[in-house]
């Protein structure tokens, strides 16, 4: 089966099912200018001469985020990967027990770092690791320090960690450097003042913390395209870029354009228009109300009998492995069948043309108005047009 486009109205803007991040046409309009023709993947334009790749989008990344310097492999796994094998392969590596995670499709952390030739030397224990334990570590002969971000779940209860700054300082002393595994591509908290807390982990006050190369996702929080980021101080990226991996992780020249476009139109102050993701995160509950009511009219107009329309008030998520603690407020068109149940119902939605994945609960299909785009909902009123006859 070919991919094709469909309407995400699960409510999870970041469904990695659907493809995690959308692209706007303000994004696709820019990079089709690019992509219709040749362009300078490698080549320097002043000299004439072959230049490198990562430099499209070094400069950006550098200005967005302070970093010294920036490169981008295929994913944040595989940049999480270089940065083991640049930094630490062959050698002894601290990491928290509380932070040996397991982010989607089985990416667990210590088989990344067994897999970059290093070897883990796990301190602490899974709620509560101190300074003290970082230090045995260091003492003990460790290279490296891996911290990383618990992206897809959070502790209640009883937890303490030391903060990334402390780490830092810690392994500064001993000469050794931090590797930061970020994953959700938050660039700053001030980006999100009324989603995030003040506390979650960024680019920006990691790097403030000084952290040596931080990685993250392209395709998260930062409304790109899959690639995987790493950003840090220039010994360190230098040391990636030199990596013999690094060959075998690079991108091409389609996701340097799409990187390219959306790191412009945060640069520019453009990417509530320009980037769907951070639009879609953005929304007010008014304009979320006003789709939802649009939505219901579609359905209702589509005449199908047995089916019970409503809207009504909910919640979502971020999605992706990022920000598990938030739930969005949301509206949506709630469905319900007298013969079918929400699984079943479900399953019609997504034989509509184009087709629409929304949510089965216990007692209704929820169509969440959070994850749906702008440009979606002619194609939605087009997809429910023919539900009557689906469902006959």
């Amino acid at each position: 089966m070919l991919i094709k486009r469909v309407i995400n109205a699960t409510g999870v803007i970041l469904h990695t099912g659907a493809g995690r991040a959308p692209f706007g046409p303000v994004i696709l309009e820019r990079v089709a200018q690019i992509l219709e023709g040749y362009c300078n993947l490698e080549m320097d334009l002043e000299s004439g001469e072959r230049g490198q790749r990562d430099a499209l989008v070094a400069a950006p990344l550098r200005e967005l985020t302070g970093a010294e310097d920036a490169l981008v492999v295929n994913n944040n796994a595989g940049a999480v990967l270089l940065a083991l094998h640049a930094l630490g392969r062959g050698r002894p590596a601290a990491a928290s027990r509380g932070q040996l995670v397991e982010i989607g499709g089985a990416f667990r952390l210590p088989e990344v770092m067994a897999s970059g030739g290093v070897e883990l030397m796990p301190v602490g224990t899974v709620n509560v690791t101190r300074l003290d334990d970082f230090r045995r570590a260091l003492d003990a002969g460790a290279s490296l320090v891996v911290l990383a971000h618990r992206s897809n779940f959070y502790y209640r209860g009883r937890f303490d960690e030391p903060r990334a700054d402390e780490v830092v300082a810690l392994a500064a002393a001993y000469g050794r450097p931090v590797l930061y595994d970020l994953g959700s591509g938050l660039l700053s908290t001030s980006l999100y003042p009324d989603l995030v807390s003040q506390d979650e982990p960024s680019v920006e006050n990691l790097l403030d913390a000084g952290v040596d190369v931080v990685c993250f996702s392209a395709d998260k929080l930062l409304g790109g395209p899959q690639g995987g980021v790493a950003v840090g101080k220039a010994a360190a990226i230098g040391e990636l870029r030199g990596d013999s991996m690094y060959r075998a992780l690079r991108v091409g020249k389609e996701t340097y354009a799409l990187l390219g476009a959306v790191l412009e139109k945060y640069l520019d102050g453009g990417a509530l228009d320009g980037v769907p993701t951070y639009r879609l995160l953005s929304r007010s509950a008014e304009d979320l109300e006003r789709i939802a009511h649009a939505a219901a009219a579609f359905f209702r107009k589509a005449d199908a009998a047995d089916l019970e329309i409503n809207t009504a008030r909910a919640e979502s998520y971020v999605g992706g492995g990022t920000l598990p603690y938030v739930r969005l407020p949301t509206f949506v068109v709630a469905l319900r069948h007298k013969h079918l149940s929400p699984h079943a119902l479900s399953g019609v939605l997504r034989r509509l043309e184009p087709p629409v994945l929304a949510r089965a609960t216990g007692d209704a299909v929820y169509v969440d108005m959070r994850s749906v785009l702008d440009d979606d909902l002619p194609l939605l009123e087009r997809a429910v047009g023919t539900l009557a006859a689906e469902l006959g």
